[in-house]
């Protein structure tokens, strides 16, 4: 039987009487990246927001590790149950340092007090796992974007986490910025987490991901291996239909 980390199934979520999901199902191996694409409305970003507790769902269940999970209502039970999100909009409280950004809502105490010297110490093994050096105690909004994303990561890995999911993670980033992101996700396919990978951009799609899903008006219109699927397979599934008038002659 196949190693199967995350397994979503029956899952429907509407909003104002319009169906943002229907039906979705969608499952993740450990160590896998996994791609999930879409025009804008497809529903992607509604359903990974439903498994890091953003949204709860209208209907489906929900597995980890072959254990029922239970649809949360909130971000930190999906934190408790080792799910964490980079969203797009990046989720650093900007008048708090690197350090109190890492550990907010998980601090370690001791003796009922914030145990600072613990912390930093924990901050640096984080961020050495991440491949970066940072100044602790520096305000979160004086770092850069790709910095402010590494502060997210680093949050999720002490939170334990056992799957990321990447929302549209490159959009501020530059090309340098970019292939550091995609070292440290091989790295951490490494250590058996499953990442989901949100993106519109399909040549980073093929660099970085095992898999791929694809959706369209709520509904999931094929998964496979990112081996089996071209450009055109691709395009077809995101508008529709095929395109066989891209190009089409002028008129005599």
């Amino acid at each position: 039987m196949e190693n199967v980390l995350l397994k979503m199934e029956n899952i429907t979520k509407t909003f104002s009487g319009v169906k943002a999901l229907d039906n979705v199902s969608f499952e993740l191996r450990p160590g896998e990246v996994h791609g999930l694409m879409g025009a804008n409305g497809a529903g992607k970003s509604t359903l990974m927001k439903i498994l890091a507790g953003v949204y709860l769902p209208d209907s489906g269940t929900e597995e980890i590790n072959g254990k029922p999970i239970p649809m949360k209502a909130t971000v930190a039970n999906a934190q408790k149950d080792g799910v964490s999100m980079v969203f797009q909009e990046l989720n650093i409280l900007p008048h708090l340092s690197v350090l109190e950004n890492i550990f907010i809502g998980n601090e370690i105490t001791k003796h009922g007090l914030y145990d600072w010297n613990a912390m930093k110490k924990r901050a640096r093994v984080l961020l050495d796992e991440v491949g970066i050096d940072m100044d602790l105690d520096q305000r979160a909004d004086h770092v850069s974007i790709a910095r402010q994303q590494m502060i997210e990561i680093a949050r999720a890995l002490n939170l334990e986490t056992k799957i990321i999911i990447f929302d549209e993670p490159t959009s501020s980033l530059t090309t340098e910025e970019t292939d550091k992101l995609f070292l440290l996700m091989r790295q951490l396919r490494a250590k058996d987490i499953g990442m989901v990978y949100i993106s519109h951009r399909m040549d980073e799609i093929y660099k970085i991901c095992d898999r791929i899903t694809l959706m369209r008006d709520g509904k999931v219109i094929f998964t496979d291996e990112i081996a089996n699927v071209d450009n055109h397979r691709l395009l077809t599934g995101i508008v529709g239909k095929e395109n066989t008038n891209q190009f089409p002659e002028k008129p005599l």
